[in-house]
This record gives structure tokens, sequence and C-alpha cells, in this order.
């Protein structure tokens, strides 16, 4: 427990409950609300989608609140099909990770995305989003990911816990670790 606490700023004896707020930069509304939350106390981190239309604006308001203990909410999929976002690295570098419209698939196309997609392309997607948060100048405690249901293809946690070990950051995960 002490390193995990020392990744996200506390003494190594503190007991932790983290209440994060998930999808910071996805949309205006939702960055809206989560700033809200975090201005009142009502959660203690966020988890910042660096893919995402509002992932500017989530960044600033972070680089303005340097205190705030964020993370990279690591994202190859969309919630719906009318959502439009997609990797940062370019499709010919990722062409596994995306669908025929060139953006990230949809939540209910999961099966195609792990039956089609490659772990060197998902690891060079994530690594670019990672890379783009330190790029901005802004530190972030853990990664964790985005609507990926992990626990069906474990080699996805193998490449997280290797960057998360790489890059120094927690890592949240399901169950016991």
């Amino acid at each position: 427990m002490s390193q995990t606490n020392r990744l996200l700023g506390y003494p190594a004896d503190a007991r932790l409950l983290v209440v994060n707020a998930d999808d910071f930069g996805m949309h205006p509304a939702i960055n809206e609300a989560i700033i809200g939350a975090l201005e009142v106390g009502l959660v203690r981190s966020t988890t910042l989608m660096i893919p995402c239309p509002a992932a500017s604006h989530a960044m600033d308001y972070l680089r303005e609140h340097p205190n705030i203990a964020f993370g990279v909410h690591l994202t190859a999929i969309r919630d719906t099909v009318h959502e439009v976002f997609g990797p940062l690295t370019t499709t010919d570098k990722v062409p596994s990770l995306v669908d025929e419209t060139g953006y990230f698939y949809p939540f209910d196309s999961m099966a195609e995305l792990f039956a089609r997609g490659r772990l060197d392309e998902l690891e060079t997607e994530f690594r670019a989003q990672i890379e783009a948060v330190l790029a901005e100048g802004l530190a972030p405690t853990h990664l964790d990911w985005h609507s990926l249901r992990i626990n069906r293809k474990p080699e996805i946690t193998d490449v997280m816990f290797g960057l998360a070990r790489e890059y120094g950051l927690a890592l949240r995960v399901m169950g016991r670790a």
C-alpha cells in the first residue's frame, strides 16, 4: 500500500477511499459537472480522456489546479455510435483500433475490437495518450481505462501494468491485485 499511497501523494500509512470522476474531457457538460464536484470536494480525483473533444479544456483546468490528482483514462472505445473521437496516433499506425469511419469502435462493437485489435497498436495508442498529457506539462498520478471490458482480454491488463511501471504511475485494478 505504501507505494500506491506515495504515488497518489499520501502518507504510507494512510487509509484511502478515493472517489474519482471518470471521463474528464469527454464533453463540455461532463467537464462542468466534474469541475463542480472537485470544487465542492465531492470527488478527490479525476481521469482525463485525452482523445476526446473537451480534453483541451480539461487540461487547462488541471494546469490551473496542479493540486488535483488525476489519471489518464486510457481510451480505445467510444460509448455510442454518435460520439466521434479516435486515436491520437494516425490511423495508419493503429488500423486495428478503428472502425470503417476512422474512429474508435463504439461500445456495442467491443467484440469486434477484441477480435481485430492488436496489442502492439493498443500499447502505441495508450503510450501516445500518456505522452500527450506529459507534453502539456501535467503530472498524472495513475492510469485506468475507459469502458474496455479488460477481464475478457487479460493481455490488455499486462500492457497497462507495463505502462504504469514504465511511467511510475499507479494503476486502477479490478478485484485483488
